[in-house]
């Protein structure tokens, strides 16, 4: 959620079928249900389309073929279900209205840190801070797509310490891989997409 279209950069680099797309205003909406149907009405998604995404956009995707009968839906380092995310975090989501995310944002893109983390930060100090903090509100509360039949391809990172591993019914674990898999582990993901959806 602290990312933008930036992060599938390095898979529609590989798979040009790939469509990056950067969040929708949040203003208004109820829920992570709400701002899906946003998606839609927007006509960024279609029916018979493979929906997916990274973390909360995955979320996201999951919603929205609740609404659409796509294809499949594409997992990449998500859930199906808040239970899955890191319990810690879920424990702290009431205290992101009063973090300083911009500021901390800010302290960490000035720090030199290696050319793919940088970009990590960079985007994460971009994000709109309102965003941030209402996502870290919704995902507590969302209900989870777990009972929806479509079908589901799961790519996860084995070291991820936000939406953990254990507990969900994964296709292919990347060993050592963190939570930005798609920015991290672009091949892999890539690959994954290739075997799992094919090249159609």
């Amino acid at each position: 959620m602290g990312a933008d279209a930036r992060l599938h950069a390095p898979l529609v680099t590989r798979d040009p079928r790939v469509v990056a797309l950067d969040w929708l205003p949040h203003h208004g909406a109820q829920g992570l249900a709400d701002y899906a149907q946003r998606f839609v009405t927007a006509g960024l998604v279609r029916a018979g389309d493979v929906v997916g995404g990274s973390s909360l956009g995955g979320m996201i995707a999951g919603e929205i073929a609740r609404l659409l009968p796509v294809r499949a839906l594409v997992l990449i380092g998500s859930c199906r279900h808040p239970r899955a995310v890191n319990p810690l975090a879920l424990a702290l989501s009431p205290l992101a209205k009063h973090f300083p995310f911009a500021v901390v944002s800010r302290a960490l893109a000035a720090l030199p840190l290696p050319g793919r983390f940088a970009m990590l930060v960079r985007m994460a100090a971009d994000c709109d801070q309102d965003f941030l903090r209402w996502a870290c509100a919704a995902i507590p509360r969302w209900n989870g797509v777990e009972t929806h039949t479509i079908p589901v391809q799961h790519i996860h990172g084995a070291w991820d310490p936000l939406i953990l591993p254990r507990g969900q019914a994964i296709d292919e674990l990347i060993p050592r891989a963190p939570h930005p898999i798609a920015w991290t582990h672009p091949d892999a993901v890539a690959k994954f997409l290739l075997t799992r959806i094919g090249d159609d």
